[in-house]
């Protein structure tokens, strides 16, 4: 430390309002004036948030009386007092001041020396002021604080947080993370594991975390975790967080992948009723019934062909007569004789007077007729599968109902188990089904775009009847309403 000091040469001329002391002889002239400084620590240590002081000791070197300003300067300045900050000093005489030294216990104030000058003033004479410097050495103080962001992370494989750490103290600290979970089911990453934080500033550190076990499908686990920290100054702290882990799976696919099937499902079962307005009949198509034993024609014997439409004789028949086989509603035991040559012929009725069918006839003999049988007319119904196809039409300006209808030929007998009904234009009125005048089915349009309608115990249409689509049209927006009525219909046919 070092000591400056300025002083001036006086005249001899003596300046009102100031005591002097008178030099020697005459001719005399002022003595040199001035104030030596004097600190007792050069260096000075203090805890950041505590107070340490010093001395310094003043000594008037003039011969007139002063008064010293005294005030500090540097970085130190800031937190620095001197008690008193005036001193007044007779010449030859020391004074001492006391200097304080309190730094907060702040990250605004660095650890480390600071510089400081104390600035010793005179009144009288300015050019003897003095400058002492110093040092003071503030100790440094950790206080460190760490918080995880966020808190709360998702994630079915790997998670990310950050943890903030905020040194609050004076001085750089250096820290080390570790994490755990109880489970064990989580493994951490940190980059960097250790670091140097800095007083007064904050810190991320990312932090990395691996989810050991998965699961495809299920509701999200939630994982507790700690990520620890240790400080170079022993402080250890432990942060809570929190890590959801849901499936793999997001939660909707499974519910997805339900309907999915049920839709497939369903569009194959009723995909071709959807798609194909023409659905199979569920009428068995055959030929005419197959005769019961003793009824029908009997196999002809080995070696001859009978006649067209005649059929074989019967193994009890006598003569050269044929028996034909039963006429379409007759008797099955009855027939028609016809009568040979030179014998006469049997009942008109097939019978003979005695009332047996099985006779031939009279007066012929047993040689008798040689001619052909006679085929009976007719023969079993027809069967066969139709779709009968009505397409409605009634017009929007009509306040009745318009019908279109198909009548049923003689011979014929149609029997319908089901209808389709059909509305794709999306009319609204309403449609009859109906056999002649009686109502079978009554259906609104304004509901109807694709249906399939039972009959219960079937509806069966004789030869005469009509089968009649009447539809009475409300709003269509064509102006005409034309819903489509499918019969898969059973034929029977009769001769």
């Amino acid at each position: 430390m070092r000591s400056t000091s300025a002083r001036g040469d006086r005249g001899t001329a003596r300046q009102p309002g100031r005591a002097s002391i008178p030099g020697p002889g005459p001719g005399r002239h002022s003595d040199p004036m001035g104030v030596i400084a004097s600190l007792d620590e050069r260096d000075v240590a203090v805890e950041a948030g505590d107070s340490a002081t010093c001395s310094v000791r003043l000594h008037n070197t003039g011969h007139t009386v002063d008064t010293f300003t005294l005030d500090v300067l540097g970085d130190a300045a800031e937190w620095t007092t001197v008690e008193p900050e005036t001193v007044n000093v007779f010449p030859g005489d020391d004074a001492v001041a006391v200097i304080t030294f309190a730094p907060p216990r702040s990250s605004e104030v660095p650890c480390g020396k600071k510089a400081f000058a104390l600035r010793v003033m005179a009144q009288e004479d300015t050019d003897g002021s003095v400058i002492e410097e110093g040092t003071v050495d503030v100790t440094g103080f950790s206080e460190v604080s760490a918080e995880l962001v966020p808190r709360t992370v998702r994630g079915a494989r790997r998670a990310r947080t950050r943890l903030a750490v905020d040194n609050l103290g004076n001085g750089p600290v250096t820290v080390q993370l570790t994490g755990k979970d109880e489970s064990g089911s989580v493994a951490f990453r940190f980059k960097p594991q250790q670091t140097v934080v800095d007083g007064g500033t904050t810190q991320l550190i990312p932090v990395r975390m691996k989810m050991k076990q998965r699961f495809l499908t299920g509701q999200p686990k939630t994982v507790p975790v700690e990520i620890g920290l240790t400080a170079s100054d022993g402080t250890r702290l432990e942060t809570a967080g929190v890590v959801v882990q849901p499936a793999l799976l997001p939660r909707w696919l499974p519910k997805a992948l339900t309907f999915g099937v049920a839709g497939v499902v369903v569009l194959a079962v009723l995909g071709p009723s959807i798609f194909d307005a023409r659905p199979t009949s569920k009428a068995i198509a055959g030929g005419a019934p197959s005769a019961s034993p003793g009824t029908g024609p009997t196999a002809p014997a080995p070696g001859t062909t009978p006649a067209p439409g005649a059929s074989a004789p019967s193994p009890g028949a006598s003569g050269g007569g044929a028996v034909p086989p039963p006429a379409q509603g007759g008797n099955p035991g009855a027939g028609q004789a016809p009568a040979g040559p030179g014998g006469s012929g049997g009942a008109d009725n097939g019978q003979d007077p005695g009332g047996s069918a099985d006779s031939g006839g009279t007066g012929g003999g047993s040689g008798g007729s040689g001619g052909a049988a006679k085929p009976p007319a007719g023969g079993g119904p027809e069967v066969t599968s139709e779709n009968i196809v009505i397409q409605g039409s009634g017009s929007e300006m009509s306040s009745t109902a318009s019908t279109r209808s198909r009548k049923v030929p003689a011979g014929q007998t149609i029997t319908a188990d089901e209808v389709i009904l059909t509305n794709q234009a999306g009319n609204e009125g309403t449609l009859e089904i109906r056999r002649n005048s009686t109502v079978l089915l009554k259906r609104s349009l304004a509901t109807l775009t694709h249906e399939r309608y039972t009959f219960p115990g079937g509806a069966t249409f004789r030869a005469g009847d009509s089968i009649v689509v009447a539809v009475r049209c409300e709003e269509s927006s064509s102006g005409t309403c034309q819903p489509t009525a499918l019969f898969p219909a059973t034929v029977t046919t009769t001769t």
